[in-house]
């Protein structure tokens, strides 16, 4: 079958597309009297594709984000005489694959009496994507720009745009599904790649498509019906698909004892207890209790990782072991939690708390009780709970113990 835009008219005038599009011929295309055809001549009518930053405050990070979007040319436009009509001619590396060609979806579909739907577009979209991001291809974009700007096509034709950021490693493929990240502030953007046509019609919503990254989300999927009346649109406007999520940070909790003493009979260890408690958006994301316990003077750290860009942490040393004082500075320190620079990806950087003790030249006896706690659907809990003592030894303890 050869795919055909039908319409009768034409029009230079910006006109946006509201959702995610993809045009391909779903109807009978209409034959219309020769002179109307549709104009392919970039020195002419040049096309332009703008893609949108996603709706929604939680994107708002991404004004101040750098984020590349590369333009991969599919197929080229040819005019289909007698209509005001184009088809395609593909180019390398997809010409060979017909399963990457639009027609195939859409024999595919007539032969069944359906249309085609937003999981056959995905997933042609996805191997289109895996073919240009395949290690050791070499596919150089036909056009680059950036969010929120009109890139100027070299010629028309359908196009495969991946939006991305600045990591050197910008491509997910958890769950087997590709995806291409920005790195905001405080936030992981996962854009899905799209594919697009230019000159384009007006848009038919047909359903909603499921893209799975490091974070999950849905997005409309439309099919231009470019067998409809309507005008062709060569400043196609549409929006970026995207998910969103926190980036995640490390707390690194270090704890120093200047001085160490004990006899044979006395303190063989000293038992330093944390509470820590993280909080973002006024809702608690993390809540544990750490324990350091030392045999000798030094320094220990405990890393916690898997911590919302942003939130605050506050930890206080709850015991300061039975013979121990802090040096100076408060028992309670309140930090905020941040993460690796995209800049330097090869600094860690985390945030960090730090408490030195020294000996108090008293000897008495004591221990800790440390509970640790999780969240699960009832809130959270504490499913165990042990006692330090200062001989070093620990044992369970229930309520009962308190």
């Amino acid at each position: 079958m050869t795919t055909k835009t039908g319409m009768n008219n034409r029009t230079k005038g910006r006109k946006r597309i509201a959702v995610v599009a993809l045009a391909a011929a779903l109807a009978t295309a209409w034959m219309v009297q020769p002179g109307f055809a549709v104009e392919l001549d970039p020195t002419v009518q040049a096309c332009t594709v703008t893609v949108e930053t996603p709706v929604g405050a939680e994107f708002a990070e991404l004004s101040d984000t750098a984020v590349t979007l590369d333009f991969y040319e599919v197929a080229k436009a040819e005019n289909l005489e007698g209509y005001d009509a184009y088809t395609y001619s593909y180019v390398a590396p997809f010409a060979a694959d017909e399963s990457m060609h639009i027609e195939t979806l859409i024999k595919a579909a007539e032969a069944e009496g359906r249309e085609i739907t937003a999981a056959e577009i995905d997933s042609m979209t996805q191997k289109m994507a895996a073919t240009v991001l395949a290690d050791g291809i070499s596919v150089s974009p036909a056009a680059t720009g950036t969010l929120d700007t009109a890139v100027t096509l070299p010629e028309a034709g359908m196009y495969l745009i991946i939006p991305h950021g600045d990591l050197e490693d910008y491509v997910d493929r958890t769950g087997g599904v590709i995806s291409t990240i920005a790195e905001t502030a405080s936030k992981q953007v996962n854009f899905a790649p799209i594919l697009i046509t230019a000159p384009s019609r007006g848009v038919s919503v047909i359903g909603e498509g499921t893209v799975a990254g490091n974070a999950e989300w849905t997005y409309p999927v439309g099919l231009g019906n470019t067998a409809a009346r309507e005008d062709w649109i060569y400043d196609v406007v549409i929006t970026a698909k995207a998910g969103i999520m926190d980036r995640l940070g490390s707390l690194k909790l270090t704890k120093t004892l200047t001085m160490f003493e004990h006899t044979d009979e006395q303190d063989a260890s000293a038992t330093f207890v944390f509470d820590v408690e993280v909080t973002k958006n006024s809702e608690k994301v993390y809540s544990d209790v750490h324990t350091f316990v030392f045999t000798a003077a030094g320094d220990q750290t405990i890393v916690i990782g898997d911590l919302p860009i942003g939130a605050t942490a506050v930890i206080t040393e709850e015991y300061p072991g039975g013979n121990y004082e802090l040096e100076s500075g408060s028992y309670t320190v309140e930090v905020q939690i941040i993460g690796d620079d995209p800049e330097t990806a090869d600094v860690v950087e985390m945030a960090e708390a730090s408490f030195t003790n020294t000996w108090t030249g008293t000897w008495n006896g004591g221990g800790s009780v440390v509970n640790h706690f999780e969240a699960d659907e009832h809130g959270w809990n504490s499913p165990q709970s042990t006692k330090s003592y200062s001989d070093g030894t620990e044992k369970g303890i229930t309520e009962n113990d308190f």
